[in-house]
C-alpha cells in the first residue's frame, strides 16, 4: 500500500515540477527527423542531424529558414 501511496504522489509531485513547461523560439518545418541540434552563436546557426535524409540541416537563426544542408556519408 505503501508503495502505491508513494508512486502516485511522484507521479503528482513530477506532474507539478514538468507540468508548467513550455516551447520558446519559433518552429521551422524540416523534412526528416531530427536527432541532434548544435547551437554555433558565433555563426549564428543551428545544426540538425537529419539521418532519414543523410545530411546535417543547417538553420540562420536570424532569418528563421533553412541554409545549404551539409550532406554526409551513408548510416
Amino acid at each position: 500500500m505503501l508503495s502505491k501511496f508513494l508512486s502516485v504522489a511522484s507521479l503528482l509531485l513530477a506532474s507539478q515540477i514538468y507540468g508548467n513547461a513550455a516551447n520558446f523560439g519559433t518552429v521551422v518545418p524540416v523534412r526528416g527527423h531530427l536527432s541532434d541540434i548544435a547551437i554555433d552563436t558565433q555563426r549564428n546557426v543551428v545544426y540538425g542531424a537529419n539521418f532519414t535524409a543523410n545530411r546535417v540541416e543547417v538553420l540562420s537563426m536570424a532569418s528563421q529558414s533553412l541554409l545549404s544542408p551539409i550532406n554526409v556519408g551513408l548510416q
